[in-house]
């Protein structure tokens, strides 16, 4: 983890208390800006230099016990420095993180385990609920975007090391939803209303 100081983002975006954080490095301070015990540790960190440093706004997962989530960081540490992607595509992959892991950590999966089940269960999730950002149903596009956005982080946890295997590998058009599913009309059976929900795994 890098060396600096980090500051809280208020990411609160399901019900309860949040079980996954995100805190975003923030710049070292400078020598005069800390306690003067501390000052000549700050001018040694200020003289370090990084092989590949992370940008200041970079997002660190951690989870409710404040451990980091070194494979997240690792990911979207590779887009955002050595792949160069933008601030609004790292913004987008972080946000996706914190979602499924926040998910995950809620349901007791460890994220090395998660399968299939794991994967609809937060597809139909979306599917039911509105967002907390804006208080409207996901589009079927955001949904199939955060779904796309999981699967491309067991595809390369796989690749890089982080995972022997995953279920979730080599599966990235077989969690798409074509369409939102209609609303059962009245008499219909709740069991047909979910298997709608569920027609595109």
């Amino acid at each position: 983890m890098d060396t600096a100081i980090v500051i809280t983002d208020l990411l609160n975006t399901l019900s309860g208390p949040p079980v996954v954080e995100i805190i975003r490095k923030a710049s070292l301070p400078s020598p005069s800006e800390v306690p003067p015990s501390l000052r000549g540790a700050a001018i040694a960190a200020s003289g370090i230099q990084l092989r590949e440093p992370r940008p200041v706004g970079f997002p660190l997962l951690f989870t409710r016990d404040m451990q980091l989530i070194e494979s997240a960081v690792a990911f979207l540490h590779e887009h955002a420095v050595q792949r160069a992607h933008t601030s609004d595509t790292l913004r987008t992959y972080s946000e996706i993180l914190y979602d499924w892991f926040e998910t995950l950590e809620r349901n007791g999966v460890e994220w090395s385990d998660a399968d299939a089940a794991d994967l609809v269960a937060y597809r139909n999730r979306m599917l039911q609920e509105t967002s907390p950002h804006t208080r409207r149903s996901y589009s079927v596009q955001t949904i199939n975007h955060r779904v796309r956005g999981v699967l491309r982080f067991y595809e390369w946890a796989v690749r890089s090391g982080w995972l022997r295997s995953s279920t979730l590998v080599g599966r990235l058009n077989d969690f798409r939803v074509a369409r939102r599913p209609r609303i059962a009309r009245s008499g219909t059976s709740s069991c047909f209303a979910s298997l709608q929900a569920c027609r595109a795994h």
